[in-house]
């Protein structure tokens, strides 16, 4: 299981249940350097013993490094926050969007400090340039469209590489769901590395080039929220979706790896749709795994299994770093037959291997499997098991890619268990993930990165404010072999 839906429910879980790790307490204003170096020295543990993929993309030396630093910079007492802002760069280092780092018993994991004047404007960004998209108060201070400046005189790529710094939603050195992050929780990271104020100078280009400044005032917790979940809502609505389209095309739409209901199964999704696919003799296949964050490993090997002739392998292996009950583990939460796996692992090479994992066997294709065109469309959430899939698709050359590349990895992942690790004295969490999954990828070079698409298209600003999805309509124009007109990057 990987999907971070899962992942945030059990960590809210283990956060609001003193039994999970002991009493809960509200963190002094602040916290003395004494047990500052304690919280640190049991984040540093943890993450050593537990992480199985802590070097994969920053080498030794500079995790060493960067522990050392925030050891060295602590010389006096500090607030929660304080000392959350000096862990998160070290979180962001390991290149593993699957490491958790939150306050404890904050419901909202994306707001743990400042909810009273947040910033009141959903932004866009790009690597083109940041722009407004709409005012959570309905108003329009700030044009929709306009290229931001600057926040409080702060210019807007300062924020922006500050922000990347503490924005940990990433494999390796990707950067597309650092992005999508920002568009949908700007404020609260803003907030919570930057600064809150009562009101925000905001400096902008209007539709004529020239530049304005305006002040808006900050907005509660409250409001922002609930423009989220609207914004969010059709991430849970029609998860699995097949649509037949003109000109023997079918649009099948994946939201999720993780789907349960009464009436139907990922399972039986996948193959009534696949036998109807065939059954009318679908000549081109769009597969949307756009925003999929993940769900469950099997799912994304039965999916190409529905899409290849030939046997293929999916896992080379599953690896661990250790068969040793954690020297923390009085300060951590693991799945209860998580001892059990241990005690079965084999050791080669120095890693420790779990080699029952049903994805390590050679995979069988469907016997109705599809033969026609794939076209695929990702973006920056597309991750975990859906990066997995994505990665196994272009190594085998299955698929057209198109928009933006995947923010989980290409090459591994680390997800699986995990550990959830409480700071006692900061009440912070860390939650770590336990095992590290290698794709049968056998591209090197692809190790940091995600699955870049052959075509990228990413929307623009006014796409977005106009309601169009030029990633789909390129994978359109393509199926019908029409020119194809791409948006200009914004």
């Amino acid at each position: 299981m990987k999907t971070l839906v899962k992942l945030y429910l059990l960590l809210m879980h283990c956060l609001t249940l003193p039994s999970c790790m002991g009493q809960t307490t509200e963190p002094p204003a602040l916290i003395q350097t004494q047990y500052l170096k304690e919280d640190l020295r049991l984040f540093r543990t943890a993450l050593e013993e537990a992480h199985p993929g802590l070097y994969t993309h920053s080498s030794k030396a500079r995790m060493d490094s960067a522990f050392n630093q925030v050891s060295q910079s602590i010389t006096r007492p500090l607030s929660q926050q304080e000392f959350y802002k000096l862990l998160t760069p070290v979180v962001t280092m390991i290149g593993c969007g699957h490491v958790k780092f939150m306050v404890k018993n904050k419901e909202d994991i994306k707001f743990p400090f400042h909810q009273n004047k947040l910033f009141p404007v959903k932004l866009y960004f790009s690597k083109n340039g940041v722009f407004a998209w709409k005012s959570y108060t309905g108003d329009d201070v700030i044009p929709a469209g306009a290229e931001i400046i600057s926040i409080n005189k702060k210019p807007i790529q300062e924020v922006v590489d500050q922000l990347m710094a503490y924005n940990s939603f990433a494999d390796g050195a990707t950067e597309t769901g650092k992005y999508l992050e920002l568009n949908n929780y700007f404020s609260g990271y803003y907030s919570t590395f930057i600064e809150e104020t009562d009101s925000y100078v905001v400096e902008y280009k209007n539709a004529a080039g020239n530049r304005e400044s305006t002040k808006v005032d900050g907005v509660p917790y409250t409001v922002v929220n609930e423009s989220i979940k609207k914004d969010l809502k059709h991430l849970q609505e029609n998860q699995l979706a097949l649509k037949f389209l003109k000109n023997g095309t079918a649009l099948l739409t994946l939201k999720t790896f993780w789907f349960e209901s009464k009436e139907s199964s990922f399972e039986k999704f996948l193959e009534e749709s696949f036998r109807e696919i065939n059954k009318r003799g679908v000549s081109s296949l769009i597969i949307d795994i756009r925003n999929n964050e993940g769900g469950k490993d099997s799912y994304g090997s039965l999916l190409y299994s529905y899409l290849t002739d030939k046997p293929y392998e999916y896992y080379t292996k599953v690896t661990t770093n250790t068969n040793k009950k954690f020297s923390f583990s009085e300060h951590a939460y693991t799945p209860w037959f998580f001892g059990i796996y241990r005690q079965v692992l084999s050791k080669k090479d120095g890693e420790y291997h779990w080699k029952y994992h049903s994805n390590l066997k050679r995979q069988k294709p469907q016997k109705d499997n599809y033969k026609g065109k794939v076209y695929i469309l990702t973006n920056g959430h597309s991750f975990s098991v859906t990066s997995e899939f994505a990665s196994i698709a272009h190594h085998h050359k299955r698929a057209t890619f198109i928009g933006e590349e995947t923010g989980g990895g290409y090459t591994t992942n680390n997800s699986g268990f995990f550990a959830i690790v409480d700071l006692p004295h900061s009440n912070l969490v860390l939650g770590i993930p336990l095992w590290k999954y290698h794709q049968a990828v056998n591209n090197p070079a692809r190790q940091h990165r995600g699955v870049v698409p052959d075509h990228e298209v990413v929307p623009t600003i006014a796409d977005l404010l106009a309601g169009k999805d030029p990633v789909l309509e390129t994978a359109l124009q393509l199926t019908n072999q029409a020119p194809v007109k791409i948006s200009s990057n914004h």
